[in-house]
């Protein structure tokens, strides 16, 4: 007699390490020294500002890597799903998440787009201004500078290191 089996539901690998990435990325969006006076607003949206600008970081390395498809869309996937989380938490009502996911998506893409030239440039002056114009509304903030040159080195070692290790803290770290 044969046995029927149910099929296996192994997790493709792509997904656990997409989990490594976004906690690397959650953990930086979430450093206690970037929020503040000063710095960036501790609040709803100054926290998506940064977990925006980090995510942007290691979708740019992920997608810089062609044999690596399915780790950049499981992070993605990942990612948006941490956003939804999120507005969940915040109190937002089930039917009305689609709606804020949406312009989420906007926004988001739109700062990959903001952030992505001066990157690959590595122009800090034009990321600083990119960085205030979202995170402040203005169009120097005092602490772009600071926040433009943090995000250009974890840029430059994100770039340096294998997309399959990006979640290591080190490349994260002020520095």
């Amino acid at each position: 007699m044969t046995r029927f089996r149910f099929p296996s539901f192994k997790e493709h690998p792509a997904k656990a390490e997409a989990r490594q990435v976004l906690a690397a990325v959650t953990a930086t969006a979430r450093e206690p020294s970037l929020y503040g006076p000063g710095r960036v607003p501790d609040t709803f949206d100054g926290r998506f500002q940064m977990l925006a600008l980090c995510g942007v970081l290691a979708l740019r390395r992920l997608a810089a890597a062609p044999g690596h498809r399915q780790l950049t869309q499981a992070f993605t996937d990942a990612l948006f799903l941490n956003f939804d989380d999120g507005l969940r938490e915040a109190g937002v009502g089930d039917l009305s998440v689609p709606k804020h996911m949406k312009k989420i998506g906007q926004a988001f893409y739109g700062r990959y787009a903001a952030y992505d030239s001066p990157l690959s440039g590595d122009d800090q002056g034009a990321l600083a201004a990119a960085l205030s114009r979202n995170i402040w509304g203005e169009e120097h903030a005092p602490f772009a500078p600071a926040l433009a040159q943090h995000a250009a080195g974890v840029a430059r070692r994100l770039a340096a290191a294998p997309p399959g290790g990006i979640a290591a803290p080190e490349l994260w770290a002020p520095g």
